[in-house]
């Protein structure tokens, strides 16, 4: 019991911690707080029940006028406090006069945190080879792709995210009154209780891979609406066409590290293995990847998959270094 209570005190002191450095917090340490929340469900509860006391009380003597012991000795007898359920170490003076609030506090709270624009404008991103899968507020889960980056806004009556870089997979959480709409720079996808896979091309377009249910496609001059098993891609002008040659399976491939292409330019290939692997980088020298185009299934950690298969193209040299992939144009030889 004696360990428990020092383990529950020091909890505590973490939690004030946090929310002491809450409304002044760098990104960094925004992550740091969202990795402590996410080890376990305690730090969540005691965070909230911390941050409650503080939100329903932080105004109403900042100038600390009056004095709280005297103020909790006037207590009549026939006032009965809330138990406590563990001794706080140093807001235990503030938590007992708090307690009998903190329920109405803590739904205060809580509301604050799920409706305020302010505290759920979030922006998460992976590193190249790193993957993410993450929980929004909303219970909507995002699979992120190697360096993507995705900002987050819920607010009371919309879900939005806005794809800044690279690719990500959604599964919605049903919430008929808050629609949740993915913004890419060629247009919008508004999800209707669904799973979908959505990438931002080199090329300035997006595509979109439907898994589940249905979604909504918009731009500044089109609209398509895309049932389960269908794949549409926006281009850069706003045009969407949806395409009949393209299977859902392989859009969402990145997920079991394997990248399949259909005709794709080799600038886009190349930077498709770069997402993957920092360690074996490939580039293109003197080479215009646009000129060249391919179809193929590679394993995206195998960079040098795709030397092999290039080192089959006849106007095409490869040279192997340290940490390096160096694609060139074969030179012809001289009599």
């Amino acid at each position: 019991m004696v360990v428990q209570q020092k383990i529950d005190e020091l909890l505590v002191i973490r939690a004030s911690e946090w929310v002491d450095l809450l409304p002044t917090a760098t990104p960094q340490q925004l992550h740091e707080l969202e990795q402590w929340l996410s080890q376990s469900k305690r730090h969540v509860e005691e965070f909230l029940e911390v941050a409650a006391v503080e939100f329903a009380l932080g105004g109403l003597d900042r100038e600390r006028r009056h004095d709280v012991d005297a103020l909790l000795s006037r207590i009549t007898s026939n006032v009965t406090k809330l138990p406590v359920r563990r001794a706080p170490a140093p807001r235990s003076r503030w938590q007992t006069f708090a307690m009998a609030a903190s329920v109405a506090a803590l739904a205060i709270l809580v509301s604050f945190l799920v409706w305020n624009p302010g505290t759920n404008e979030r922006i998460y991103a992976t590193e190249i080879g790193q993957f993410r899968t993450l929980q929004l507020a909303d219970g909507s889960l995002v699979k992120m792709n190697a360096d993507s980056q995705i900002e987050v806004a819920l607010h009371r009556s919309s879900r939005d995210v806005h794809l800044l870089r690279g690719e990500a997979t959604f599964k919605v959480a049903h919430d008929s009154a808050r629609p949740f709409t993915v913004r890419t720079p060629a247009g919008t996808v508004q999800a209707l209780g669904t799973e979908f896979n959505v990438r931002n091309r080199m090329n300035g377009g997006t595509t979109v891979a439907l898994l589940e249910g249905r979604v909504r496609l918009a731009s500044t001059t089109a609209e398509l609406f895309l049932n389960a098993g269908q794949v549409a891609a926006i281009d850069h002008g706003g045009a969407i066409e949806r395409r009949m040659d393209v299977k859902v399976e392989d859009e969402i491939g990145w997920q079991k590290h394997r990248l399949t292409f259909d005709n794709a330019s080799l600038d886009e290939i190349v930077a498709e293995f770069n997402r993957h692997n920092p360690a074996l980088r490939i580039r293109l020298e003197g080479v215009d990847g646009k000129q060249y185009r391919y179809a193929g299934v590679f394993d995206a950690n195998d960079p040098n998959e795709l030397a092999d298969f290039l080192a089959h193209e006849p106007e095409l040299t490869v040279e192997r270094r340290d940490g390096e992939i160096v694609i060139r144009p074969k030179v012809a030889a001289t009599h």
